[in-house]
């Protein structure tokens, strides 16, 4: 697979949301999803971005700002019904991620609906084969990786 420009914006995103977290979610990442009149490929590469960040944040559930999680989360969830399979399935991922790693209780407090998409999510049998199909894409991400000079030649 050769980088094309969305490839190198996204791992763009990533390195740069991840790095600068302060600066990057709240001011940029979150407004821009708040903007559903996009087209399936800016959702896309937004909720690549954000589940990126989402697996992040639930392997070290520790030292993540549990409000941002919360509010990213949130944002996202409206893209589990989005008409594009790509974008559901992203938003799906991210979201079963983030929850897996830091808990229902403590991701969605009292919000009896994020807890109910995350239930539904995490024991459909669809879901379940959906995420199954989506493991080798996620699971190998690494912008880290992937964002250097040697990789993108």
């Amino acid at each position: 697979h050769v980088p094309d420009v969305r490839d190198c914006q996204e791992l763009l995103g990533c390195a740069l949301c991840s790095a600068y977290e302060d600066l990057a979610v709240e001011p940029f990442l979150i407004p821009a999803l708040r903007n559903f009149d996009v087209g399936a490929q800016v959702s896309a590469s937004l909720l690549v971005i954000s589940s990126y960040l989402m697996k992040r944040w639930a392997a070290s559930p520790g030292s993540c700002d549990i409000k941002r999680a919360n509010t990213l989360v949130t944002i996202v969830a409206p893209y589990l019904g989005h008409n594009s399979a790509y974008v559901r399935g992203t938003a799906a991922w991210g979201f079963f991620e983030l929850f897996q790693g830091i808990g229902p209780d403590r991701l969605a407090g009292d919000d009896r609906l994020l807890k109910d998409l995350y239930g539904f999510i995490a024991s459909s049998k669809e879901c379940v084969k959906m995420r199954g199909r989506l493991r080798p894409v996620f699971e190998s991400f690494d912008p880290d990786c992937r964002g250097t000079l040697p990789s993108l030649i």
